[in-house]
């Protein structure tokens, strides 16, 4: 009995590829290896009638044939030699970047593991009929999962290809999680990657575009390389490698692959939680210009974890995000911090790629396989260098831990929790009140602290009775309209930030003979620029 299927359509002429477009949004000294796991050998350890697989969750392959038509010859073959060996690209990308032997899994035959389950559904039209009502064709979409419960909406990831009968006819070909559409032709054969000439070409433009399409099925946004990654590396996949793959030498970059980590297909186990709801926001940026070199920080607060934290600068010029340029972090705690040399955005032989608005985007790797990406600062260039407006700072209002470079797990307490006028203020590990801060915005980075254990935010963190002396120390008190309970905060190039207090502003808040042990009191002394006086901010959910 035949399958009914009907096809997705965007009527195309040629190839061309949907959702590679621009999306407004509600890697330096990055290493790669600060993402490496342990490594999980693979097994073969799961089983779906014929087939095998070393993952639990895998690439559902759907081939859908006109009504009216046959499949091409030799597709199961020649697409499962395509789709394995864009597999061991896939692992090899991840394996350089840290996830060691992470790709997408595929159900291979149990008698012949050259062979990839590739599900033949007959469509509901003819040939010439898949250029109809695309709604008709969801509504089959849908149906076919209904059809086939064990396909999970929260794990499975669907490529879905249709064979070309002629050049003429008209394909999807493109990518939006967590389904994409890519083409077969007759010739369409591994034999022909990197060969010389048309039909090198042909297959580097239909092989480079499925990866590519997958990758956005995947949940992968389009993102450049950096200059520095272009000259050793050569381009990215999800930039403009969607023609060079298997001619040029084309990678994924760590932006993409701290994603693809979280992806259902990539996991090693089961036991995950995919696509779950969740709140993520941005708490708070800054943005510095150092000798021609660009440092952005900030916070973050989610309800699910983030692994990584990748930071796009996006030319708002350009009508895609093929050139968004990307570096990629991993957080700490709930903070980031990126170093970004401003001649890595020498992309293009152009010259004035370094000219104009820009936008720069924070994007979240939350592990549950979701991505949230933010519009977080507007800014231009000029002369070929960044000019970050006021707007670029903030910190959001809120309630904050304040946390010592030196050892964030000692954060400010209110010793013992105590209420009272001129009660210290010190380092203590803990999440009580007594060490969670509401920060009130008094516009230009400057704040009061009022500690949380203090009903009704009535009192105030200040430097002890508007002492201006190295070693005054760091108290809190009922709220006064006095300029030592107001603190300038300020951003460092290394993601922390210096408190200063109105009364003196060429002093800091600092520990005590620079410990970081517990129940050391804070002072202010003079700037030095050392850990002990740089904080973190760990915003609270």
């Amino acid at each position: 009995m035949k399958q009914t299927f009907l096809f997705l359509w965007i009527i195309l002429s040629g190839f061309s590829i949907l959702s590679c477009k621009k999306v407004t949004s509600t890697a330096s000294e990055n290493l790669a290896t600060s993402h490496t796991r342990g490594v999980i050998p693979p097994t073969l350890a799961y089983t779906q009638g014929d087939y095998q697989s070393s993952r639990p969750y895998n690439l559902e392959v759907l081939y859908i044939v006109p009504s009216d038509k046959d499949t091409l010859q030799g597709y199961q073959q020649r697409l499962s030699a395509i789709l394995l060996k864009g597999q061991e690209f896939y692992r090899s990308e991840m394996t350089r970047n840290g996830f060691i032997d992470k790709t997408f899994g595929l159900w291979t035959s149990k008698t012949d593991a050259s062979l990839v389950q590739i599900i033949t559904v007959t469509g509901a039209k003819t040939n010439a009929e898949y250029n109809a009502d695309p709604d008709l064709v969801q509504a089959d979409v849908n149906q076919y999962y209904i059809n086939h419960p064990s396909s999970s909406p929260s794990t499975t990831h669907t490529l879905i290809i249709m064979p070309k009968y002629l050049d003429t006819d008209k394909r999807a070909f493109y990518g939006l999680a967590p389904k994409c559409f890519a083409v077969d032709y007759l010739d369409f054969d591994v034999a022909h990657a990197g060969e010389a000439g048309a039909g090198g070409v042909k297959f580097a433009k239909y092989y480079g575009g499925l990866m590519h399409e997958l990758g956005h099925g995947l949940n992968l946004p389009h993102t450049h390389e950096t200059a520095s990654e272009h000259a050793l590396l050569g381009t990215n996949l999800m930039g403009t490698g969607n023609t060079t793959l298997s001619l040029t030498p084309t990678f994924i970059n760590l932006a993409g692959c701290v994603i693809l980590d979280n992806c259902p297909v990539f996991a090693n186990t089961t036991g995950g939680t995919y696509y779950n709801s969740y709140t993520a926001t941005l708490q708070s940026l800054s943005g510095k210009l150092e000798n021609d070199t660009l440092y952005v920080s900030g916070t973050f607060s989610s309800t699910l974890p983030v692994s990584a934290v990748n930071v796009i600068q996006d030319d708002d010029a350009r009508s895609d995000t093929y050139y968004a340029v990307a570096w990629s972090v991993k957080p700490t705690q709930n903070n980031f911090s990126v170093k970004m040399a401003v001649s890595d955005l020498d992309i293009t032989a152009s010259p004035d790629f370094r000219q104009g608005n820009f936008h720069l985007l924070v994007q979240l790797a939350l592990t549950n396989g979701n991505r949230k990406t933010i519009t977080a600062a507007a800014y231009s260039f000029v002369n070929e260098l960044p000019v970050l407006p006021t707007t670029f700072n903030f910190i959001n209002t809120g309630n904050y831990q304040i946390a010592t470079a030196l050892n964030t797990s000692n954060v400010l307490n209110v010793r013992y929790g105590y209420t009272a006028d001129g009660t210290p203020v010190e380092l203590h590990p803990g999440t009580t009140n007594s060490q969670r801060w509401n920060f009130e915005s008094l516009g230009a980075g400057v704040f009061r602290l009022h500690p949380l254990n203090v009903p009704a935010f009535a009192s105030s963190m200040e430097a002890n009775a508007g002492g201006t002396a190295d070693g005054t120390t760091v108290v809190i008190r009922a709220n006064a309209n006095v300029s030592q309970q107001k603190w300038t905060i300020s951003p460092t190039t290394d993601g922390y930030y210096i408190l200063r207090p109105g009364n003196s502003s060429e002093k800091a808040v600092d520990l005590t003979g620079g410990s970081a042990a517990d129940r050391t009191p804070l002072i202010i002394n003079s700037i030095s620029g050392g850990g002990s006086q740089k904080w973190r901010l760990i915003p609270i959910i």
